[in-house]
């Protein structure tokens, strides 16, 4: 995963494999945002576009991240999914077209 910090927005970006051997090395990426507070005067774009496979244990970690940014009423937005994410979001029965757009406040 890799996670750029630019002026006006912060860019996560999902690596080709989203698989249990790397959630935790995500996860903590991800608390990295939360942990800067800079995430609350920014945007935060997420690109799943490059990710080939995906498991159960990085759905979850999506959703959940996903969730708390909507908790914590950060802008965000899911700037591109790849066929394989759409797909996993089906068979989990999650509408991926409520993360799309994200939220603007």
């Amino acid at each position: 995963m890799k996670v750029e910090q630019l002026k006006t927005k912060i860019k996560v970006i999902f690596p080709e494999e989203c698989e249990i051997f790397s959630v935790e090395e995500s996860k903590n990426e991800l608390i990295t945002i939360f942990d800067s507070g800079e995430y609350k005067e920014k945007l935060v774009e997420i690109d799943l576009s490059k990710v080939e496979s995906i498991d159960t244990t990085f759905f979850q970690l999506i959703l959940s991240f996903i969730k708390t940014l909507k908790n914590e009423e950060v802008k965000y937005k899911v700037k591109s999914v790849s066929e394989r994410v759409q797909q996993v979001f089906e068979l989990y029965g999650v509408k991926l077209d409520i993360f799309l757009g994200g939220y603007d406040g």
